[in-house]
């Protein structure tokens, strides 16, 4: 077993744009778990819309306020909602102020 403090994990760009660094807690490991991380976002982002192809993207909300839109849906978001994206369904998001996040994947078998 392993407990990994995310404070002490490096932020990175994700595919949400260079504007929502993550800190990836898991990079591989779990066979259809292709990475866990905590994205925090600044205020006045707004991302790309994107799809993944093959992967569920799983979001829990830990601070902040956003608007998603996901396919045809728009929602609003705050600490602790939790939501799943399917795979192949576009999304982004925007936020007016900071966002903590925690999500993660789960690839199709």
């Amino acid at each position: 077993m392993r407990v990994i403090n995310a404070e002490f994990v490096p932020a990175i760009a994700s595919r949400h744009g260079p504007s929502v660094p993550k800190r990836v807690l898991l990079g591989e490991g779990l066979p259809s778990v292709p990475q866990v991380a905590i994205a925090e976002v600044p205020g006045a982002t707004e991302t790309e819309s994107h799809i993944h192809p093959t992967m569920y993207e799983v979001y829990f909300i830990l601070e902040g306020l956003a608007r998603f839109w996901v396919g045809e849906e728009t929602f609003e978001v705050t600490a602790e909602d939790f939501f799943i994206v399917p795979p192949n369904t576009p999304h982004h998001f925007s936020c007016p102020g900071s966002l903590r996040m925690f999500y993660f994947g789960v690839a199709l078998l």
